[in-house]
């Protein structure tokens, strides 16, 4: 048995939904507080070479109801979990039998090559968009410390000695690391004069 790819995945649940229009009905049916839906109609069941480096693929379906409602938790925990199940515990663990033609349809998917390699591009895709994020946040919390820290000193400064010259202020501004701004805060309140300070700029 392949490796299942998870559905929740936004290439592998489109590809899986969009192929499989009654699986789809019987998930929005189960799933969404809407009268029960006797026919969904997929507006872009296409994924395109470009919507793998998306930060999402979505996909678009038209719903029409015939007002009878329904409603199935199974499918919430099968979408979070199928790539965990196991064939031999599909029996005990779904009553819905459309579930478990959506496994059979997923375990095909899974087995497809094309499919699997695209899967694992997206999902190395969000992978790597999250390690940019986080680089990024990171980054702009360091440069807001900086900033802070350059902010501090000159304001002590100012403070300590009157105006600080443009020339001073440059020199501290251009100090990007943190442990030396901690040290030139730190002398910026035990100089007595701003040569003094300037000394260890």
């Amino acid at each position: 048995m392949p490796i299942i790819l998870k559905l929740t995945l936004d290439y592998t649940f489109k590809k899986m939904f969009s192929e499989n229009i009654d699986i789809l009905i019987d998930l929005v049916n189960s799933v969404l507080e809407f009268p029960e839906l006797a026919k969904v109609k997929c507006k872009n069941p296409q994924i395109l070479a470009e919507d793998i480096h998306k930060k999402y693929i979505i996909l678009d379906i038209m719903a029409y109801d015939d007002f009878d409602r329904q409603y199935n938790n199974e499918w919430l925990y099968f979408l979070k979990n199928a790539h965990n199940e196991k064939e031999e515990n599909m029996q005990t663990s779904y009553t819905n039998p459309v579930i478990h033609k959506a496994f059979k349809t997923l375990k095909r998917l899974s087995e497809d090559e094309e499919t699997r390699m695209l899967a694992e591009a997206k999902e190395m895709a969000i992978f790597n968009k999250k390690i940019e994020l986080g680089y990024a946040r990171k980054a702009g919390l360091e440069e807001g410390m900086l900033k802070g820290a350059h902010r501090m000193i000159v304001e002590v400064l100012n403070e300590n000695f009157g105006n600080v010259p443009d020339g001073v202020k440059t020199r501290i501004y251009s100090i990007d690391n943190q442990s030396t701004l901690k040290a030139l805060l730190f002398e910026s309140f035990k100089s007595k004069d701003l040569k003094s300070f300037e000394k260890h700029l």
